[in-house]
C-alpha cells in the first residue's frame, strides 16, 4: 500500500510496495458491507508518527486496473 494522507497537521506518508522506497509501516483491510463497505488503513509514517484512516462507502464499483 502507499497512502499519503495531508492534514493541518502536515503529511503522513506510508510506501510498502515492494520495489519502491519503503517509508513506514502499516497494513489495510476491506470489510464489505451490502453494496459497499467500510475500507480501514492504519501503520506509521516514515518519521513513525501513526496514521489512521477509515472510509464508509455505501456502494463500491468494478475495479480498474492500473499502471499494469
Amino acid at each position: 500500500m502507499s497512502p499519503t494522507v495531508t492534514t493541518a497537521g502536515g503529511t503522513y506518508a506510508i510506501a510498502t510496495v515492494k520495489g519502491s522506497d519503503r517509508q513506514g509501516s502499516g497494513g489495510a483491510r476491506v470489510e464489505p458491507s451490502g453494496a459497499g463497505g467500510t475500507m480501514r488503513v492504519a501503520g506509521k509514517a516514515a518519521d513513525w508518527r501513526g496514521v489512521r484512516v477509515v472510509v464508509e462507502c455505501p456502494r463500491w464499483t468494478e475495479p480498474v486496473a492500473e499502471g499494469g
